[in-house]
């Protein structure tokens, strides 16, 4: 098992599989199977439940590429900073296809007030800000000035999560400035009227140090209709899609493994040493 420690909560072994709540995983995203280092990224390959479509949008000359994560695997390459007048960007765009039959049947990534879980790995490049840079996103749906979010992100050098409802907005950050050396399973819960982050540094020591915070307010439902905006991944989308050119966001570094998880009771694993893992509440 990992050595793990949290700085504001316990984590506890989670009990074995056959006694532990029901979820689903409506987003987990994966390389394809012929996927290789140093190639454009076009879409990755979904493991979860939802039937999705994902693509990658660009702007100013930018990509995504393959590259090779550390314990084997691939991860997504994003574009790195730059303080060039064109500023190259690449934001995955996942977008609910509804049921096999075609209809809607429901927006897969709009939870309501269910609880979830969502995040990834990820690793930050130097932490340099450029023209459309002030943040580096992960994961995210919606925007701030939408009735509902989610969003996980690197802001001001730390991890953070913001998740926005009905009734109102819950932020949170943990730890201090995040390491360039160093690779990030970050997971962000909506649990009831709070949220948790839960956050383990991969440290280029081999050890892993994990911590979690925890607030409570009103959130009231987190939803939108089915033609609602996609989930973005590396940045930040607009309403249909497109790059938000003003203020991308784009997260200069890499990422693998995006998910979502709904009725999630986690604040969820230590993805790399198989050894999960749950905030005691």
């Amino acid at each position: 098992m990992c050595a793990l420690v949290s700085a504001a909560s316990t984590l506890v072994p989670l009990p074995a599989q056959a006694e532990r709540p029901p979820v689903d995983v409506v987003l987990d995203l994966r390389p394809p199977a012929d996927a290789a280092s140093g190639q454009t990224v076009d879409t990755l390959e979904q493991h979860g439940t939802a039937r999705v479509d994902v693509s990658v949008g660009t702007l100013d000359g930018g990509s995504a590429q393959w590259a090779d994560h550390p314990v084997g695997g691939l991860v997504v390459d994003f574009p790195q900073p730059t303080s060039d007048v064109l500023v190259p960007r690449a934001v995955l765009a996942v977008r609910d296809l509804g049921a096999p039959d075609g209809t809607q049947g429901g927006d897969a990534f709009s939870p309501g007030r269910r609880s979830f879980s969502f995040g990834a790995d990820f690793r930050p490049s130097l932490l340099q800000r450029g023209r459309y840079d002030d943040g580096d996103n992960v994961i995210q749906r919606g925007l701030a000035s939408d009735a509902s979010q989610y969003k996980l992100e690197i802001s001001g050098g730390r991890v953070a999560c913001y998740v926005t409802g009905s009734r109102g907005t819950l932020g949170i950050h943990v730890g201090d400035s995040v390491d360039p050396r160093a690779w990030y399973t970050a997971r962000c819960s909506r649990l009831g009227e709070a949220i948790v982050l839960w956050v383990a540094e991969h440290r280029p020591d081999g050890s892993v140090q994990a911590q979690s915070r925890t607030r409570h307010g009103l959130l009231g439902e987190v939803a939108w209709d089915s033609d609602g905006p996609p989930v973005a991944i590396g940045g930040k989308l607009g309403a249909t899609g497109e790059l938000v050119r003003s203020a991308t966001d784009q997260l200069n570094g890499h990422a693998g493994r995006p998910v979502i998880v709904l009725d999630s009771t986690l604040a969820l694993e230590c993805e790399w040493s198989a050894c999960p893992y749950a905030v005691a509440l």
